[in-house]
C-alpha cells in the first residue's frame, strides 16, 4: 500500500491484489492524506532519478525504457519497487532464515523487476508513469552533489523541478 501515496496526492489506497475491477465495484476509499501533492511529486521526481542514473540503473540496462520510478533496498535481503502508470510492482531476494543475503535490490531483485515487466506487457497493458507535474513549475540544473542550482565546475548535475518559490536562492559552492 505504501506508493499508493504518490498516484493520490498523498492518500494511500489499500491495495488490491488482481486485474480488472475491484470486486464490487468501486475500489477501497481513499485514506486522509499523508503529505500534500507537491511533496510525493518532489519524491517521486527522485525516485525517477533512481532508475534513470542511480541505484536502479539497471531498469535502463536491461533495455526497459518505459517512463517509471523505482526504489532498490538493502537490508539483510535485496528489494526493488517499480512505479509505473497503473502498475506498483515489489520484488524481493532474500533468505527466510533471516541470514545476509549478499547482493543489493539494485543487483537482485531489479532482474526480479525487469523479468516480470517484459512479461507481463503482453497481457497487461503497463502505462507509463506520467509527470503529474503542476503548471508553473520550472526545471533547474542542479549539482548532484550539493542539490543546489550548478555552476560550470559542478563535474555531474541533473534536472531538478521546483515550484517557483522553492528555487535555491544560491548556486553550489562546492570545490569539486
Amino acid at each position: 500500500d505504501a506508493y499508493t501515496v504518490f498516484y493520490h496526492d498523498g492518500r494511500r489506497q489499500p491495495a488490491r491484489w488482481t486485474l480488472g475491477p475491484a470486486p464490487g465495484g468501486a475500489p477501497p476509499g481513499l485514506q486522509p492524506p499523508l503529505f500534500g501533492r507537491e511533496a510525493g511529486l518532489i519524491t517521486v521526481d527522485m525516485l525517477r532519478e533512481a532508475v534513470d542514473a542511480g541505484t536502479g540503473v539497471n531498469v535502463r540496462r536491461e533495455g526497459i525504457d518505459v517512463p517509471m520510478a523505482g526504489k532498490t533496498g538493502t537490508a539483510r535481503d535485496g528489494w526493488f519497487v517499480g512505479l509505473l502508470g497503473n502498475l506498483v510492482v515489489c520484488c524481493w531476494t532474500g533468505f527466510d532464515e533471516n541470514r545476509e543475503f549478499p547482493f543489493s535490490g539494485g543487483e537482485s531483485a531489479l532482474f526480479l523487476f525487469t523479468s516480470f515487466l517484459r512479461n507481463a506487457s503482453a497481457v497487461y497493458p503497463v502505462q507509463p508513469l506520467g509527470t503529474g507535474l503542476p503548471d508553473g513549475w520550472v526545471p533547474v540544473t542542479v549539482c548532484r552533489q550539493s542539490g543546489l542550482p550548478a555552476t560550470p565546475r559542478c563535474p555531474k548535475t541533473e534536472t531538478a523541478w521546483f515550484a517557483p518559490a522553492m528555487v535555491p536562492a544560491t548556486s553550489c559552492q562546492m570545490k569539486h
